[in-house]
């Protein structure tokens, strides 16, 4: 059975900078690391400083203008100058004017023009003179690398920009190692660990804070001026890390209408099969389009510019002839959710147990497209109708009386006469299902036990070498799994989730009943995933309903109160400084990630409260501290 997998993500860049004078003053700008100076020492012919000689940098690309005045030595430092391209013109009474043409600034840099001599002459005579950046950094020991914007859409780097760092002297590859969970490259730099790393858009941070690495990837190469990378000695202005600091600068719009456009292609067109594949197995069919570009331009010329750069990456894909084989692919159902493992496939279902860790006796939540196809695995009384029409497609996963021909192996309901059925919200996920046309099996992407994961990271930290391929649809949008229900002869309520008790009240017009005691993980078998005693749980111990902080801990905070002893914890994150309980269940997992990466003695958690999605996240609290409080 051919199978075709479409998705596309388009991201979107307008920038626009608008001021309200002809002449800018170095005020204007902070001084960041997002923009660069220009900095020269003017004398007269006899080698005397001279001060109050006025040094005007303008723009070649906006016209504007960035101007000082020589000190009593003569020196002056034109700072937060954005990168570009410069006309510096140094004007002094009694001596000729001085230009100083195609003068560049590059971020985080610089452009030192040495010392000026002045001649002799009326001001209106003018000299021009080609400048260039210097070749050595002479006014400061930082140690900067730049890519312009030709070198980032030149190299072959496959929109994986912060690559361009293993270009760098004393920057090398740290592969895959416990030191460091990277988004995009894994690097370390002068043998410091990839946490190190500081990423920034535009001088703003861009750091993943539950592990390292960049939080948002630019791949449009359309969309970059520059690529700054600092190395060693920073300046005062930078903190945070200890390792590089790599920031991507944006273009802007300039006085000129400018465009570009790209489209980059790859295909299975002359792929060749693996050694071991059969002879009759066709290659399997993959086509990526990236496309996009850039345009911008004045809204009023010197005053106010636009620049807008969309970027798109379409991927069709399809398997070979058969649906026997047992790769694993997690999908992003919230980004909670891991195999594209087929449910009719026992090899497949057994690898994905294997790939987790996961006891065989814990059953499998079966992913469909839509109410018909779940009627199909499935006996729906009037209840479970009701709720599926209320609650899909959403977080809600229905226990339910299997078909007579229901094609899900036994084995991916660990041998109950029932199965948890849902269908996903997530478009990308949807698309899948469209395409595979029967149910997929699929729990979280984690380690069994673990703590669930809420960005493609969090997959890769713990099933990296274990399944085939991630795909990433994004971060998850509620934070916690699915309530799950289970439509016996009272409906009842197994597992607190992202759709609240109250909501599947109301529509019921009665209340649910209280779940079974949870099973025990060595003896018992679960009548759905997430009921074992210890579930959701980071390798640090965790301390429940906590008013107080003891040395050594960190502090999964919640709401605008303050823990007795919190300046004191190791680390301190909120759930929600609002009290907000969709905004904690969304940070629930991702911030228990960060906190178990910070090695604490323990994790003191503060109450969180019992409605709503608060009953979910107190469930998923209470199994992760099991056996660790």
């Amino acid at each position: 059975m051919k199978r075709s997998i479409q998705y596309l993500f388009c991201s979107m860049l307008a920038l626009c900078f608008a001021v309200g004078s002809g002449l800018l003053p170095v005020a204007t700008y902070s001084q960041g690391i997002a923009t660069g100076s220009i900095s020269v020492t003017v004398t007269d012919p006899s080698g005397a400083a001279v001060p109050g000689t006025t040094v005007t940098a303008k723009s070649k690309a906006t016209n504007q203008e960035f101007v000082g005045q020589t000190n009593g030595l003569g020196y002056v430092e034109l700072r937060s100058v954005p990168p570009g391209t410069y006309t510096v013109t140094i004007t002094s009474k009694s001596f000729r004017t001085l230009s100083l043409e195609k003068t560049d600034v590059l971020v985080a840099r610089d452009t030192d023009l040495g010392t000026v001599k002045l001649e002799l002459g009326p001001v209106g005579e003018t000299i021009q003179v080609e400048s260039a950046a210097p070749l050595m950094e002479t006014s400061t020991s930082q140690v900067t690398t730049s890519f312009d914007t030709k070198a980032v859409a030149d190299l072959p780097l496959g929109g994986g920009f912060d690559a361009l760092t293993l270009f760098i002297p004393g920057v090398a590859d740290s592969g895959s190692n416990s030191f460091s969970n990277s988004n995009g490259a894994s690097f370390s730099t002068n043998g410091l660990r990839g946490r190190s790393n500081n990423f920034q858009i535009d001088g703003q941070s861009n750091n993943d804070n539950s592990v390292a690495g960049p939080s948002i990837f630019l791949g449009n190469q359309d969309a970059l001026d520059e690529v700054s990378v600092i190395t060693d000695n920073f300046s005062v202005e930078y903190g945070r890390a200890s390792g590089s600091v790599v920031n991507y600068v944006t273009k802007s719009g300039t006085n000129d209408f400018h465009g570009t456009g790209f489209e980059y292609f790859t295909g299975s067109h002359w792929d060749s099969k693996d050694n071991l594949d059969p002879a009759d197995q066709p290659v399997p069919r993959y086509v990526e389009n990236r496309f996009g570009g850039a345009f911008g331009g004045p809204i009023k010329r010197n005053k106010a510019w636009f620049f807008f750069s969309p970027y798109f990456d379409r991927i069709r894909s399809a398997g070979g002839t058969s649906t026997s084989g047992s790769a694993l692919i997690p999908t992003p159902t919230g980004m909670t959710q891991l195999a594209a493992a087929f449910p009719g496939n026992a090899a497949a279902v057994a690898r994905l147990y294997q790939a987790k860790g996961r006891p065989s006796f814990n059953p499998l939540i079966a992913h469909v497209r839509d109410i018909e196809a779940a009627m199909r695995i499935a006996r729906f009384d009037d209840t479970a109708i009701r709720l599926a029409k209320a609650f899909w497609p959403g977080p809600l996963t229905l226990v339910l009386p299997k078909t007579g021909d229901c094609t899900v192996a036994d084995l991916a309901t660990a041998g109950l006469d029932t199965i948890a059925i849902r269908v996903p919200a997530h478009p990308l996920a949807r698309d899948i299902l469209r395409a595979f046309g029967g149910p997929v099996v699929a729990p979280s992407a984690n380690l069994s036990g673990h703590v669930s994961p809420t960005i493609a990271a969090h997959v890769q930290s713990d099933l990296e070498g274990r399944i085939d391929l991630i795909v990433d649809g994004g971060a998850v949008p509620v934070g916690v799994e699915s309530t799950i229900v289970g439509c016996f002869e009272e409906p009842t309520l197994l597992r607190p989730g992202g759709v609240a008790r109250e909501a599947i009240e109301r529509v019921l017009g009665r209340a649910l009943v209280q779940p079974p005691n949870d099973a025990d993980h060595d003896t018992s078998q679960p009548l759905a995933p997430g009921m074992l005693a210890s579930h959701y749980a980071p390798r640090t111990k965790v301390r429940l309903n906590t008013t107080h902080v003891e040395a050594g801990e960190a502090l999964l905070a919640f709401g605008p109160e303050r823990a007795h002893g919190m300046d004191e914890a190791s680390e301190v994150m909120n759930l929600s400084s609002r009290g907000d309980l969709n905004e904690a269940a969304a940070n629930l997992f991702g911030y228990l990630r960060a906190l178990d990466a910070r090695n604490a003695r323990g994790i003191a958690v503060m109450p969180i409260p019992h409605h709503g999605l608060g009953e979910a996240i107190n469930d998923r609290l209470r199994r992760a501290a099991v056996g660790r409080a």
